[in-house]
């Protein structure tokens, strides 16, 4: 069952009398140049900061104190793994550097004609 609408009022004021707008967590990612990556980005850390002021509110501890961190790193985590994927292969895509991240050589494949296989040097 949800907070009743007086409970609910006191969480949401709580919380976003602690956390900044939307804009401004949008503006922490002003050097991404994708718009829906930007926003999303946006979203995922206002949502994380937004579920750790819920759960500091509720003075989490034990079980619950260390479910808050586990969702901060792994939400941050992501945060930061898709910022470092669009620097490396949208900003920095025509660094030396970072194409050797995605260029290699490739091994030749040889096909072999059955009648010079293995099998037939009665071999198993």
């Amino acid at each position: 069952m949800a907070f009743d609408s007086t409970t609910k009022r006191s969480v949401e004021n709580y919380i976003n009398g602690h956390i900044a707008d939307w804009e401004w967590h949008r503006n922490r990612f002003d050097f991404i140049s994708d718009t829906i990556l930007r926003d999303r980005l946006a979203d995922e850390f206002i949502s994380t900061r937004y579920i750790y002021k819920l759960l500091e509110g509720m003075a989490a501890d034990s079980w619950l104190l260390r479910a808050q961190i586990r969702l901060q790193i792994l939400s941050y985590a992501s945060i930061y793994e898709a910022v470092i994927h669009h620097v490396l292969f949208n900003v920095l895509k025509n660094n030396p550097d970072v194409q050797s991240l995605i260029e290699f050589k490739m091994k030749k494949i040889i096909s072999i004609p059955t009648s010079k296989g293995i099998e037939n040097k009665g071999v198993r």
